[in-house]
């Protein structure tokens, strides 16, 4: 059950994270502190992030089922979640005011 609401959610970051690369949705705490001229680039590695979450999260979801790419796919998630955290935290340094 677990890694089928893990699926959902994992569709849903990828879903959300394409609108806001193609700027269709811009959370409102970004309109708030970004600079307007730096929206764009910052919507576009927001959004790729976001994106990598979803994949982040469908890897978690193999975890939990057992076949064996079990463990692959838990040191798999955790190399890409401290990826996504470092894209993350350099794209706000660099446009947060």
């Amino acid at each position: 059950m677990a890694f089928y609401i893990l699926m959902v959610i994992s569709i849903g970051m990828v879903i959300y994270g394409a609108a806001i690369f193609k700027q269709i949705h811009v959370p409102f705490s970004a309109k708030q502190t970004v600079e307007p001229e730096f929206l764009t680039p910052w919507c576009k590695t927001e959004g790729v992030s976001r994106m990598l979450l979803g994949i982040d999260i469908s890897l978690l979801a193999m975890y939990m089922v057992e076949s064996p790419l079990k463990y692959p796919a838990l040191v798999a998630a955790i190399v890409l979640a401290v990826y996504i955290t470092k894209i993350r935290y350099n794209n706000n340094a660099k446009y947060l005011k």
